[in-house]
């Protein structure tokens, strides 16, 4: 965990910031691949809200590849400011991926970034994902 300073200020407000709109950049992504998928699976509530919206397959698989461009910027970003403040990054899909496919993660990675925001600290990737793994270690005890 590091403090913030005045020599990292901004470098920790635009790393937290990245990192929210990495998470919020997977959960979109989640959201229309799972909106394509169930078209694909003849889901008849999923038929009802994309007619109500006049959207179809093909715009869900088009927002998936926008907000998929849009992960992957935030993601560069990020690198950037989580290097300036000494932290390594995980592989980029991979740390796409895992968002994507986990809304517990997405959520509890949002909730730690709010209380460092608060707390003007930072937790690396890294330490997110342990806390993450304690977290659901011990919803499952």
């Amino acid at each position: 965990m590091k403090k913030d300073n005045s020599s990292v200020g901004t470098s920790v407000l635009e790393y937290l910031g990245n990192f929210k709109a990495l998470i919020d950049a997977c959960g979109s992504i989640s959201y229309y691949n799972n909106m394509k998928n169930f078209i694909n699976a003849g889901s008849n509530k999923v038929k009802i809200v994309a007619s109500a919206y006049q959207h179809d397959k093909r715009y869900y698989g088009e927002q998936c590849k926008e907000w998929r461009v849009k992960a992957k910027e935030s993601y560069e970003a990020l690198s950037f400011f989580a290097k300036k403040l000494g932290y390594d990054m995980p592989e980029g899909n991979e740390l796409i991926n895992d968002l994507i496919f986990s809304r517990d993660r997405r959520g509890a990675y949002k909730g730690y970034l709010g209380t460092c925001q608060k707390n003007n600290t930072t937790l690396s990737p890294e330490e997110l994902e342990d806390k993450f793994l304690r977290r659901m270690q011990r919803k499952l005890r």
